[in-house]
């Protein structure tokens, strides 16, 4: 079990603590930047959003960070006198030694579940120096069994700790959140939503507990504001809707459990659903998922070289006929759905839901009017109290078709939407 400090203490060499997992890992080092720094401890982060020391420079990300952009990030926070450097963990890069000349304090490693390549976890090991702490939040109890065994193996000793979040107490979620016990510690209320988020929390709490009181932890969760394009509620007035990054399987059935959860059961969910090339694989599952919970689903483009559009939205939509998934119409270009009649189209979307179907539409133009015209329809559908639910680009700047990058924004689509209202 990992030790708690009482206070923190300033170390001769500055502690780096890497943050690693499938779903949540962003929001999970921003959260404890967010408590270190309220708790008077200097902190720079370098995650998918950018590099902060003492302030956001978003063109070094830990996506497209190389060896060297790391070591720098390392040398500049020394020179800045911070006190901890937190680095987001992509579990794709770990392979590729980019990260091999840290020495980190401690990792954490949040929501990982149906693991299929779980080698990436086992080099994390080799990066907690000695002595060093390694914390895993996670569903998956064989996951959690394979670290152990791999744990086990080291020449060196680390101090390890493991919690399935399924055990935690007093669990609860609305619209406004999500809250639970932290054992005898204290009560954790957050704006946080999402099912993977009590995991985020979770792990949140316990690596800055290694550094400060665990109770000045928990109490500067309240404060800490969901990230744009994380799960995150960027437009609520008469229906809401949330603009979410989550794309594989994994991360978008706990995204959508949530949503199934505190749903009106008088209301619609509205989702629109895509999937990008590189995750063809995962088609089915994806339009099968997002088919379970939702009550109308409207498929349209996201990053796509060689793949049509068309395709990938067919490979998601042979997903959703297993959960009474039924094609309503397909747009094969903006100038069809531009000119489709809204009023009948309407009728037979309410139809095919009287039949007990969920009525699926696919925008098909391989650019990005496709994912444009896709928004637009779903808040055009939107009734007061449902919510619209936005899947697969979160926050990016960036749409690819053919090998080009597009500007795109769905938070810029989001606005053209509801002005066209």
């Amino acid at each position: 079990m990992l030790s708690i400090l009482k206070s923190y203490n300033k170390k001769s060499t500055m502690p780096v603590i890497g943050i690693s997992g499938e779903h949540g890992k962003t929001t999970t080092s921003e959260l404890l930047a967010h408590i270190l720094k309220q708790n008077g401890i200097k902190v720079s982060v370098l995650n998918s959003i950018g590099k902060n020391i003492d302030e956001r420079d978003d063109k070094i990300t830990s996506d497209n960070a190389s060896r060297k952009d790391v070591n720098k990030f390392i040398a500049d926070s020394i020179k800045a006198s911070c006190d901890i450097a937190i680095i987001e963990l992509e579990p794709k890069k770990i392979s590729n030694s980019i990260f091999s000349s840290v020495s980190f304090d401690s990792i954490g490693i949040t929501s990982v579940g149906n693991l299929n390549e779980p080698q990436p976890y086992k080099l994390l090991l080799d990066l907690v120096r000695e002595d060093g702490f390694l914390t895993a939040v996670s569903e998956d109890d064989e996951f959690i069994s394979w670290l152990i065994n791999e744990s086990e193996k080291l020449s060196k000793t680390i101090y390890c700790y493991w919690v399935n979040p399924e055990n935690l107490s007093e669990k609860t979620f609305d619209n406004t959140g999500i809250s639970f016990d932290y054992y005898v510690e204290g009560k954790i209320n957050s704006k946080l939503k999402g099912m993977h988020s009590f995991e985020n929390i979770y792990l949140a709490v316990r690596l800055a507990s290694n550094y400060i009181p665990i109770r000045n932890a928990i109490e500067k969760i309240k404060d800490f504001e969901p990230l744009r394009g994380r799960f995150h509620e960027a437009y609520k007035d008469k229906f809401s809707v949330i603009v979410d990054a989550a794309k594989h399987p994994f991360q978008l059935f706990k995204s959508m459990e949530f949503l199934g959860k505190v749903k009106d059961p008088s209301k619609k969910i509205i989702s629109v659903a895509s999937v990008s090339e590189n995750l063809f694989d995962n088609a089915k599952n994806l339009g099968n998922l997002v088919t379970n919970y939702s009550d109308i689903v409207i498929l349209g483009p996201s990053d796509s070289n060689t793949m049509p559009t068309f395709d990938l939205n067919s490979q998601m939509h042979i997903g959703a006929e297993d959960k009474q998934g039924r094609l309503i119409e397909r747009f094969f270009s903006s100038e069809e759905s531009q000119i489709a009649d809204k009023y009948k189209l309407a009728n037979r979307i309410f139809h095919s839901m009287q039949q007990g179907d969920v009525p699926v539409l696919a925008f098909d133009a391989h650019d990005y009017t496709g994912r444009l015209d896709a928004i637009k329809m779903a808040i055009l559908l939107a009734d007061p109290g449902d919510i619209v639910y936005i899947m697969g680009k979160g926050d990016e700047r960036t749409i690819t078709f053919d090998n080009t990058d597009f500007e795109w924004s769905d938070y810029e689509a989001l606005k053209l939407a509801l002005d066209n209202l």
